[in-house]
């Protein structure tokens, strides 16, 4: 599991306005919230580009650290982006606490090549590339790793056949199938008219 950090300010600046001074200034306008409320933060953009980087695709607690206040343990819950120029508009995360279990997604890695992809022309088809797990913080993968390498054509791999992780559940139903290895479309010629 990763664990990062970042400095974060008090942000009185709110608002289209606000945000937008916030922004000029070189900074991101933010919010954590938990269980106590949420609370208006800016975070550097450059300090958090590289952050960001670094935890693509993967799941990761950042510590949010501030002077004068105890750290708080988060998770990046959403980021938006401008459309045009990809640069960050803001960012929420979410407070969790180290002893008690929390509800998020992370990625599905899939490694491996299908047996019936190899060998029978067949077609991996995955239904889902987030899974929703159960468990404290310290147990939260970066991301589930799963092996297709058996799959045959016509095999499903269900929510219940997920790796074993130590501390992570799975919630849901256990029969819901996630990745299909499907059979080759075959595609019929017609045959030529007869001759008259």
């Amino acid at each position: 599991m990763k664990r990062l950090s970042i400095s974060v300010q008090d942000r009185s600046a709110v608002g289209t306005t606000g945000s937008n001074i916030v922004r000029k200034s070189g900074f991101i306008p933010a919010v954590v919230y938990g269980k106590s409320g949420s609370r208006a933060i800016q975070v550097g953009e450059k300090e958090f580009r590289t952050l960001y980087k670094s935890i693509v695709g993967s799941s990761a607690l950042i510590e949010l650290t501030q002077q004068g206040a105890e750290p708080v343990l988060t998770l990046l819950q959403d980021v938006q982006r401008n459309a045009t120029t990809d640069a960050f508009r803001h960012i929420d995360f979410r407070a969790v606490a180290r002893n008690e279990k929390l509800t998020t997604k992370v990625k599905i890695h899939v490694v491996g090549e299908a047996d019936g992809v190899k060998n029978a022309s067949g077609v991996l088809e995955v239904a889902v590339h987030e899974i929703e797990v159960r468990c404290l913080p310290d147990d939260l993968p970066e991301y589930v790793e799963v092996d297709v390498s058996h799959m045959k054509n016509g095999d499903n791999l269900h929510r219940s056949e997920l790796p074993k992780l130590k501390g992570v559940e799975y919630p849901g139903d256990p029969k819901a199938a996630l990745i299909h290895c499907a059979e080759p479309t075959v595609v019929e010629e017609e045959a030529p008219a007869a001759a008259e």
